[in-house]
């Protein structure tokens, strides 16, 4: 039995953690902007109507900061010069986070319009 590896997965390993970083930390400037720019709109907007934020709402304004979790992890699994598996992990990891940050980010910034607008 060898230990060789396949140069499809080290090409994979070379590639996959970078893209998982960079889109990783792409979502969380994205959720890191909208906690810090837009929650205060929607707090104000929803105060004057009397009515409380959606619960997701509220957990971007006051949990943004863990988004930057995603990027310092994949960034530690890439730089630790870990195994090819561990880094195809941590990248499919970044990129599964962008695209579930991403995706949350956005329902929960047009949450509250379908809200306010079911109480007209």
């Amino acid at each position: 039995m060898t230990d060789a590896v396949h140069p499809l997965l080290l090409r994979s390993a070379a590639v996959l953690p970078w893209l998982g970083l960079f889109a990783s930390a792409a979502m969380a400037v994205i959720v890191t902007a909208f906690g810090l720019l837009a929650m205060p709109y929607y707090a104000d907007l929803f105060g004057a109507a009397g009515q409380p934020l959606p619960w997701i709402t509220r957990m971007f304004s006051q949990a943004w900061g863990t988004a930057w979790l995603a990027p310092v992890l994949v960034g530690a699994a890439l730089f630790l010069r870990t195994t090819p598996y561990v880094r195809i992990a941590a990248g499919v990891f970044g990129l599964g986070a962008a695209v579930l940050g991403a995706v949350s980010a956005l329902f929960a910034m047009y949450l509250p319009y379908f809200k306010l607008a079911s109480l007209v």
